[in-house]
C-alpha cells in the first residue's frame, strides 16, 4: 500500500510529489497523457524560430515559489514589453494598460461590498463616449486576461486582483522562461526522490472510493484496468474532471463533503483557444507603430489578443482567444479557426492577405482537451472563500492542489506549485498529527 496517491503530474502533482518523496513517504504519481507538465505544454517544430507555448506562458510579477525552481534549473528570464494597443473604430492606438484602466479602478468596490457579476458593474460604471476605451479594456480584463465570461466573473475576485496590479507604485513585470516553460517542469522531475516516487503516463483515473484513512483508486493504464491502494489521496487535476462536468469526470464514491462540493461549484473553468502562427517575414516590421506593440487587444474580434514575443524579434504572432470567444470557436473546424485568426490580423496589422506569408501554425483548444476541458479557473459571485475551502484536507485523506485551489496565485503555474507544496505541507502534518486549521463541518 502507498503513502500517497497523487493523481495529475501537472506542475501542483510534481510539486507534491518533490516534497513527500523527499520525507520518505512512498508515492504513486498517476497522470492521463503521456506527458508531464499539464497545462504548460509546450512544443519544439523545425520551422518555428522559437518554442512554441501552447499552454502557460508568462511568470507574472516576481512569485518567489517560481523563481527559486527557475534558479536552480538554470533558466533565465526574459522581461516582456508593458507595450500595448487597442483596436478600436478600425484603428489601432498604443495605450497605458493600467492609465486606461484607472477610471474602472478607481470605482471598483471596497472588499466587504457586497458581489456581484462583473457585467452588472460594467453597465452601471464609466458611462459616455470617453470612456469608450476603458469600457473595452475592462472587456478584455474580464474575457482575455480572466478568460472568463463577464456575466459569471465574480466582480470582487477580479478587484482583489487588479487592486494590487493597479496600484500606482506597484512593480508587476511580466516574463518569460527561456527556452522553454517545459524546462521548469524538468527541473520538478528531476527533483523528484525516484526511488520513493513512482510515476505512471496514460493512466486515467476514473473512480476513486475512500473512507478516512484508505483510499482505492481505479484506473485504465493503456487499456487495462488496474486498481490501486493508499492510505491517502492528493488531487491535482483541473476544476472540470474534480466537478466531473463531461467525460471523462472522475467519480468520488462516497462524494465529497457538501463544503467542498458548494466551493467546487462556485468556480468555473475559463476557456482559451491559441493559435501560433509563424510566417516567413514579420510583415508588421515594417510599421513603427505597430512594431513596437508587443500586444494589441481588440474586444470586438473573435480573437481578442494578438501579442508577438517581443523583445525577440522573429516572425511569430499568437492569437488568442478567451472567455465567450473561445466558446463561440469551440465548434469550428481547426482549419477555419487558423483562418480567422488570419482575417483578425488582416484586419489589425492592415494587410490584405497575411496568409500569404504563412509557413506554419499550430493551435490548440484547451476546451477540447480532454484532462483541461478549459484554460484556468474564475471565481462565480459570492465564491470568493471558494479557494480556502478547497485548499483544506477531506478528512486528513484527501488532498486537493491545482490553480483553482490556490487562494493567492489562481489560475497561474505559481498557483500550481504553490498548492502543491500547500497541500503536500498539510498531508505530512497531519501525518505527524499536528493540527492545521479547525476542520470544516
Amino acid at each position: 500500500m502507498w503513502d500517497v496517491i497523487v493523481v495529475g503530474a501537472g506542475v501542483a502533482g510534481l510539486a507534491a510529489a518533490e516534497m513527500l518523496g523527499r520525507a520518505g513517504r512512498s508515492v504513486l504519481l498517476l497522470e492521463a497523457r503521456n506527458r508531464i507538465g499539464g497545462r504548460i505544454y509546450t512544443w519544439r517544430d523545425s520551422i518555428f524560430p522559437i518554442p512554441v507555448e501552447l499552454g502557460a506562458e508568462f511568470v507574472h510579477g516576481r512569485p518567489a515559489v517560481t523563481l527559486r525552481l527557475l534558479r536552480q534549473g538554470g533558466i533565465g528570464l526574459i522581461q516582456v514589453p508593458e507595450t500595448h494597443g487597442l483596436f478600436l473604430d478600425g484603428r489601432v492606438q498604443a495605450i497605458d494598460l493600467v492609465q486606461t484602466l484607472r477610471p474602472l479602478l478607481e470605482q471598483l468596490p471596497a472588499p466587504q461590498a457586497p458581489d456581484c457579476a462583473f457585467s452588472k458593474f460594467l453597465e452601471q460604471t464609466l458611462p459616455g463616449e470617453g470612456m469608450a476605451a476603458t469600457r473595452a479594456l475592462a472587456r478584455i480584463v474580464a474575457e482575455s486576461f480572466e478568460a472568463a465570461d463577464p456575466e459569471q466573473l465574480s466582480l470582487q475576485a477580479l478587484a482583489e486582483d487588479w487592486r494590487v496590479r493597479g496600484n500606482e507604485t506597484a512593480d508587476y513585470p511580466q516574463f518569460r522562461p527561456i527556452g522553454g516553460y517545459d524546462r521548469l517542469v524538468g527541473t520538478l522531475y528531476r527533483r523528484l526522490n525516484l526511488s520513493q516516487v513512482r510515476l505512471h503516463l496514460q493512466t486515467v483515473v476514473t473512480r476513486v472510493r475512500w473512507e478516512p484513512g484508505r483510499v482505492e483508486v481505479h484506473a485504465r493504464q493503456l487499456g487495462q484496468a488496474r486498481v490501486f491502494q493508499a492510505r491517502t489521496l492528493m488531487l491535482t487535476v483541473p476544476l472540470p474532471l474534480l466537478r466531473g462536468d463531461q467525460a471523462p469526470a472522475l467519480h468520488v464514491d462516497p462524494p465529497l463533503p457538501e463544503p467542498w462540493r458548494k466551493a467546487l461549484a462556485q468556480l468555473e473553468m475559463g476557456a482559451a483557444v491559441r493559435v501560433n502562427l509563424c510566417f516567413r517575414e514579420a510583415f508588421w516590421e515594417t510599421q513603427a507603430a505597430l512594431r513596437a506593440l508587443a500586444f494589441i487587444h481588440a474586444p470586438d474580434e473573435s480573437f481578442t489578443t494578438i501579442w508577438q514575443p517581443l523583445p525577440l524579434r522573429v516572425p511569430v504572432l499568437l492569437a488568442w482567444a478567451g472567455g465567450p470567444a473561445a466558446r463561440r470557436l469551440a465548434e469550428w473546424p481547426e482549419e477555419e479557426i487558423v483562418q480567422e485568426a488570419l482575417r483578425t490580423i488582416a484586419r489589425l496589422y492592415g494587410v490584405s492577405d497575411p496568409g500569404c506569408y504563412l509557413v506554419s501554425a499550430r493551435l490548440h483548444d484547451w476546451q477540447r482537451d480532454p484532462f483541461a476541458q478549459g484554460a484556468y479557473s474564475y471565481v462565480r459571485p459570492g465564491g470568493l472563500a471558494a479557494r480556502r475551502v478547497l485548499s483544506q484536507p477531506v478528512h486528513d485523506t484527501i488532498f486537493l492542489a491545482g490553480e483553482a485551489t490556490d487562494p493567492e496565485e489562481p489560475a497561474t503555474v505559481t498557483g500550481a506549485l504553490q498548492s502543491g507544496y500547500r497541500a503536500a505541507r498539510n498531508l505530512l502534518a497531519t501525518v505527524a498529527g499536528v493540527p492545521i486549521t479547525p476542520p470544516i463541518a
